[in-house]
């Protein structure tokens, strides 16, 4: 047998195992395991060395109204406790010289994903760029830890995600349909748009590339830009140069990747700078349950300190024909009183049912904020806190910064 027959014939054993693991892992996990949240962080210490910390909290923990500050330790090592009474338990963490900076968070079935990204030390910028695969089913994994491909003897078929190059920073990726999306740009208007499928691949495919070099965007178009998933289609908007509050609407529809991306009819937009912040800020989609033309937008607005939210109408052909304004929920007191209050970043989760959750990071601080919302078929929408909790970070003199990568329900 040839070379190249024995690497297909090798490519098509991993694809098969690839294959067979993801079918076994989507099986559901036991009804009696109580969901968990997982907070994600992207962690810089002295030295310019890369953190990336995981940590639980039971969704009956986020139900519990709290104004006391909980001082979070966070060894960088401690392994996964069930048993442990602290509401918020280290779940995995990340670090060495060999870790990139800047990767972005996503998960694929139970595993959460950890990719791209690029070193903060420059002497280390053609270093290459591992993608880690943590697995959150400890019936699977007893011993969670990020698991890499990269210098990894003969991983499991599970973890065999590829990494993403060149050089990308804070990737957005999603899990659509059982595969994962991965978009990435910087402010010079360059994009890439790839797709893993793990029941067939074992590398990442290109995608029809970001059609944006001919529209009239600024330099820092891509940068203020914002994505979002709404049913199959993956949305993009991009504010037009010199034109404030105007925006062009990109949409590639996964269910037809043949159609490659299309440019939407620009519809009426309220303060599009609050119903989409930007292209690393987080816009959770909401679908009704009554109405399959109608989703909900949650955004969170930096500059007034309030969650936005918006309805989105859409065509029966699921696109986007007007955004319009239903409320802003101010956040806790507790929120508002820390001194020279300002979120650098956060992340949102449907928690099933009308109840959201919203994480922040202010200084070392992170905060839990969960509500339920209502809305009727009238319009009107109303909104319950149920809970929020604050955790201070210990303060050494090692670590310098915490970002919000992500935080998932699992």
């Amino acid at each position: 047998m040839g070379g190249g027959a024995r690497s297909r014939a090798r490519a098509k054993k991993r694809a098969g195992e690839s294959r067979k693991a993801y079918e076994a892992r989507e099986r559901k996990k036991p009804d009696e395991a109580e969901p968990l949240l997982y907070l994600c962080t992207f962690e810089i210490y002295r030295g310019g060395l890369a953190g990336y910390r995981v940590q639980v909290i039971r969704l009956s923990d986020l139900f519990i109204p709290s104004d006391t500050p909980i001082t979070i330790f966070c060894p960088k090592s401690q392994a996964p406790n069930s048993n442990s009474t602290e509401v918020l338990r280290q779940f995995a963490f990340l670090d060495g010289e060999h870790v990139p900076g800047h990767m972005g968070f996503g998960f694929l079935g139970s595993r959460i994903v950890l990719a791209g990204g690029r070193f903060l030390n420059p002497w280390m910028r053609h270093k290459p760029k591992p993608t880690y695969v943590l697995e959150t089913d400890q019936s699977v994994e007893p011993n969670p830890r990020f698991i890499s491909t990269r210098g990894t003897p003969n991983p499991k078929p599970p973890y065999m995600i590829p990494e993403l190059e060149p050089e990308k920073r804070r990737p957005w990726m999603r899990e659509i349909d059982g595969k994962l999306y991965a978009l990435s740009g910087d402010h010079i208007g360059y994009a890439a748009f790839e797709v893993f499928d793990p029941r067939t691949d074992h590398v990442w495919a290109s995608l029809p590339s970001l059609p944006i070099r001919n529209l009239p965007i600024g330099i820092d178009g891509l940068s203020l830009s914002s994505c979002a998933a709404v049913g199959t289609k993956i949305l993009i908007t991009l504010p037009l140069k010199s034109r404030v509050a105007v925006v062009k609407i990109l949409c590639f529809d996964v269910a037809h990747p043949e159609r490659s991306w299309t440019t939407l009819e620009e519809p009426p937009w309220w303060q599009f700078n609050s119903v989409f912040p930007d292209f690393y800020n987080e816009v959770l989609v909401l679908d009704l349950e009554d109405d399959d033309c109608e989703k909900l937008l949650f955004t969170y607005d930096f500059e007034y300190c309030q969650i936005r939210v918006s309805s989105m109408k859409l065509s029966n052909e699921g696109e986007p024909k007007c955004i319009q304004p239903l409320d802003e929920i101010d956040l806790p007191d507790a929120f508002k009183n820390l001194d020279d209050f300002l979120a650098t970043s956060y992340s949102c989760a449907h928690l099933g049912g009308r109840r959201v959750c919203f994480s922040f990071v202010h200084l070392l601080t992170l905060l839990v904020f969960t509500f339920e919302f209502s809305y009727s078929i009238s319009g009107i929408f109303s909104v319950k806190a149920l809970g929020h909790r604050l955790f201070d970070y210990y303060s050494n003199e090692e670590l310098r910064s915490i970002v919000l990568g992500g935080c998932f329900v699992l």
